[in-house]
């Protein structure tokens, strides 16, 4: 599909096959001598500088090293005339921190990071011994061809996974977050219908696929699940676009990949929500990176979301998506359950013409 979507329009990488290059790196630069375990918190000045030449590698008295440390000394980070005797350690009382701006008000559009548990069992995995890919994963958005009712109007970050390379897409597809797994947009009659055969859509409706480097990677885990590619690769044929193919999601390591960095490719699942899928950046496990392999693949972050207010009351969170409605002056109005019953219906009996849907959205960080 480069051909219909070059990658220097979205200043993509090269292709990296990912195990290859980081096997290469990690034989290039992982260090020859591990850095020492101290049997006391803070080492003292001679263990420390005896670690230090072991790491260097070099053949060098004791003094000589005290001398080298002190010579490089953050002491002498300083400039000409500069008084380091007279710097405050602590703040002012009446010191004036005010701005423009309150310290108070939200500023940042961010994405806010997610903390996890970190099991209490031993790590299982060693610095350098695997490596990390961050994926985006965007929100599906509206356009004349597309009309999901979960839709955003136009395109959004959604949230951040961080995975391993022995990872597999099928574990990826299970981490990536989307309000149309948790119950299905089916049109209802009224406030009042039974929405428990409508929640849980993803075990209902398991299929889906993940599409990169011209392959469809199809989720046939569920006996219930249909080959969403199967439609797609026969229209290819009729307008004679080649090279497509498609295979199962499973024991398809994320190691076994040549992505671009920075190409969109896509996740489609529930019939017709499609999201980008972005691999973003990758480096080598180390000793700041979480060492239980149990962990991955987890969101990292997690784009900041309003809640939905109802369009009537402003006060409560919406439950329902009222469309071309004819006494709404929107053709998407959110409302809350009160407002909408007390709106649309009187005696249960529907007043004027409009569709009225579920609205689901348990993901949202406020």
């Amino acid at each position: 599909m480069e051909e219909i979507y070059p990658p220097e329009n979205y200043s993509a990488s090269i292709r990296f096959p990912l195990k290859g290059y980081f096997d290469e790196f990690n034989n290039m630069f992982s260090p020859k001598i591990p850095f020492p375990v101290f049997s006391c918190d803070e080492p003292n000045e001679v263990q420390y500088l005896l670690a230090v030449k072991d790491l260097m590698e070099v053949d060098m008295d004791l003094n000589d090293l005290k001398y080298l440390s002190e010579s490089c000394s953050t002491d002498h980070l300083t400039c000409e005339g500069e008084n380091t005797k007279d710097f405050p350690i602590e703040v002012p009382e009446n010191l004036n921190s005010s701005s423009k701006l309150p310290v108070a008000f939200f500023t940042s559009n961010e994405p806010s990071q997610l903390e996890f548990a970190i099991p209490s069992t031993p790590s299982d995995l060693k610095p350098g011994s695997d490596f990390i890919l961050s994926i985006l994963i965007y929100r599906p958005f509206a356009f004349k061809y597309f009309n999901a009712k979960n839709a955003s109007e136009k395109l959004r970050f959604n949230h951040e996974i961080v995975a391993l390379g022995r990872n597999t897409l099928a574990e990826l597809r299970d981490t990536i977050i989307c309000s149309s797994d948790d119950g299905l947009c089916k049109e209802v009659q009224s406030t009042s219908d039974n929405l428990k055969p409508l929640a849980n859509a993803k075990n209902k409706f398991p299929s889906g696929f993940i599409f990169i480097d011209n392959v469809f990677y199809n989720d046939f885990r569920s006996s219930k699940a249909l080959d969403y590619s199967l439609p797609i690769l026969e229209w290819t044929k009729e307008k004679n676009i080649q090279n497509l193919q498609s295979k199962s999601i499973e024991n398809v390591p994320l190691s076994s990949l040549t992505p671009r960095f920075g190409y969109p490719y896509l996740y489609m699942h529930q019939g017709d929500c499609e999201h980008l899928l972005v691999f973003a950046d990758a480096k080598l496990l180390d000793n700041d990176d979480c060492l239980h392999s149990q962990c991955y693949p987890h969101v990292l972050k997690l784009n900041r979301k309003a809640n939905k207010m109802c369009f009537m009351c402003t006060v409560s969170f919406a439950k329902w998506i009222c469309i071309d409605s004819d006494r709404l002056p929107q053709n998407k109005v959110f409302m809350c359950t009160e407002c909408c019953k007390a709106y649309n219906y009187i005696d249960g009996e529907k007043i004027g013409n409009f569709k009225l849907y579920p609205y689901y959205e348990k993901h949202v960080v406020t």
